[in-house]
């Protein structure tokens, strides 16, 4: 399969990958609209989805080019494929892929919670960790799938 012979982080920047990007956005601004209103779509959350990912995702960007040049790059997770991951890379990989997500969840619970003053700060956090777990999980299984991280 073509995809899997390109790296993930050319991938984020190509249709397929914002197909991607727009996906978790969607799924993200669900699970916070049913956690803090109830309903399936709110509007003003779907809004504050996209701002909190676009603020993570461009910090995962540039926190990733400062680090590595880009080669592990991070957009929620690190988008890589086994070209650029190696079996003896694979201990410090996931390492990465904690930190990457750990990092994602402070920017988007930081950013929502200034956003979101009038509601519960536990249930924000509550929101923000479920919508990232959910999207970090899915998000990961179908990259490195295509891209032969998991053989």
């Amino acid at each position: 399969m073509v995809v899997a012979n390109v790296s993930f982080g050319i991938l984020a920047f190509t249709p397929l990958g914002w197909i991607f990007i727009s996906i978790v956005i969607a799924i993200e601004a669900i699970v916070l609209s049913k956690v803090l209103h109830n309903t399936l779509v709110d509007v003003k959350v779907g809004l504050l989805s996209l701002a909190s990912n676009g603020i993570s995702a461009v910090a995962g960007v540039g926190l990733s080019l400062l680090h590595n040049g880009g080669w592990w790059l991070v957009v929620w997770i690190p988008w890589v494929s086994s070209n650029e991951v190696s079996p003896q890379a694979m201990p410090r990989f996931r390492v990465y892929l904690l930190v990457a997500f750990v990092l994602t969840l402070a920017i988007e619970s930081g950013f929502n919670l200034l956003i979101l003053r009038k509601h519960p700060v536990k249930t924000v956090l509550k929101g923000t960790l479920l919508a990232n777990a959910l999207t970090a999980v899915g998000l990961a299984a179908v990259l490195y799938s295509f891209g032969g991280l998991w053989r």
